[in-house]
């Protein structure tokens, strides 16, 4: 989880000095597979929904993998009376 942070952030970035938006898809592709095994796994729903959070901030142009990211976080609300 804590490489696929450092990815959002170093590849965000790289998207966003890219005019065409390159690498996007290749940021992406890598981050649907730690979001494959968050669904399946055990953790608790607060550091699920944390990691999300931490990986939309660290999102430099605010779209990568945007959706599915705030699909999970929402999945695992951290407030009980939810």
């Amino acid at each position: 989880m804590q490489l696929a942070v450092e990815l959002m952030e170093r590849g965000s970035h790289q998207v966003e000095m890219s005019d065409e938006g390159l690498m996007t898809e290749d940021v992406e592709a890598c981050v649907r597979v730690v979001l494959k095994a968050l669904q399946k796994c055990d953790l608790p729903a607060a550091e699920i929904a944390a990691w999300c959070t931490t990986m939309l901030a660290n999102d430099a142009v605010g779209f990568i993998a945007r959706e599915p990211l705030e699909s999970l976080r929402q999945r695992f609300p951290t407030d009980p009376a939810r």
